[in-house]
């Protein structure tokens, strides 16, 4: 609900509120409940379809306007409680809308391609102003982003040309870009997946996994593949609704101990995700996991409050 109330979106608060509290109901109409359903069906469709294209055409509008912002989240060393990377999130100044956040808009740009070119412009973005901060903060070792990528961004044929452009014309050292790659593209798409990590680790990027421990299943054949095919994912990012149910969930413990197994036999990192309390913490601490990310220490914020953040570890290190 916090996370909801911040994005300001009415749609997620009123559903949230219908699950947790049955009797609460929203003060919208009701009455068109009892119309014809099969008008009400196409009714539906058109108003659905034409939104689509109405969405569109926003974001052709949006990149050529520039209405797409970039906010950091940090990512924390549990241990020191030092900055050490930010990822590089998403989100549009829509000049109707207000600031909309990647799950309102992100599908579409997926199914039409347009996120290819916007994925183009936060790589570039998040690059440069990566560089900037590794200029301006002068740090025991060099500031990182983490960049998302969608299945069509991963799988496009110029990722490599754009990626290799985008770091050239940024002065960007590759090993200061990450790479985030959900973990069903990584699983579902084994072969052609291969074929493109080793290329992007070629340039020397660094590749993590995201929303990883979501099934068993897809646990043991991430790790298969990246025993016998692929070679090492610098890191694994865990979801953060294993982090949430810390608080309360053994069979989570479990699950977490089998991933930080896995890191540990094939040398990679692990980041946590969704840390919210300081009992989250101690035990991730305990479980040896060496970084964190999530509301405890920063939401996301605007470039503006980023030098703010940088500055105050600078200062404490």
């Amino acid at each position: 609900l916090i996370q909801a109330g911040d994005r300001n979106d009415a749609n997620l608060i009123v559903s949230m509120l219908q699950q947790l509290v049955p009797e609460y109901v929203p003060g919208y109409s009701t009455a068109n409940l009892h119309a014809n359903p099969a008008k009400k069906t196409t009714d539906t469709a058109k108003i659905s379809s034409a939104a689509s294209v109405q969405l569109e055409n926003d974001l052709r509008v949006a990149l050529a306007n520039e209405e797409f912002r970039i906010h950091y989240q940090p990512i924390v060393c549990l241990e020191t409680n030092k900055i050490s990377s930010f990822e590089a999130l998403l989100r549009w100044q829509h000049p109707n809308r207000g600031l909309l956040w990647p799950d309102e808009f992100l599908p579409a740009a997926e199914e039409t391609g347009l996120i290819v070119p916007i994925g183009e412009w936060v790589l570039r973005q998040a690059c440069s102003q990566t560089r900037i901060w590794q200029s301006e903060f002068r740090l025991n070792s060099p500031l990182t982003v983490s960049v998302n990528l969608t299945s069509k961004q991963f799988f496009d044929g110029d990722l490599i040309e754009t990626i290799g452009k985008i770091l050239k014309e940024t002065n960007l050292d590759a090993s200061s870009l990450k790479l985030e790659i959900p973990e069903d593209v990584v699983t579902h798409n084994s072969e052609l997946a291969g074929s493109v990590f080793v290329q992007v680790k070629t340039l020397g990027v660094q590749v993590q996994v995201d929303h990883c421990g979501l099934s068993d299943v897809s646990l043991t054949q991430l790790y298969q593949l990246t025993r016998l095919k692929y070679g090492k994912f610098d890191s694994l990012k865990l979801d953060c609704s294993l982090v949430s149910g810390l608080d309360a969930s053994k069979p989570n413990l479990e699950i977490l101990k089998k991933i930080i197994a896995i890191t540990q036999e094939l040398g990679m990192g692990m980041i946590a995700t969704g840390v919210e309390t300081r009992w989250q913490i101690a035990q991730l601490k305990d479980l040896k996991c060496v970084y964190g990310q999530g509301y405890f220490f920063s939401k996301p914020v605007e470039c503006a409050a980023v030098g703010k953040l940088i500055g105050g570890m600078a200062v404490n290190s």
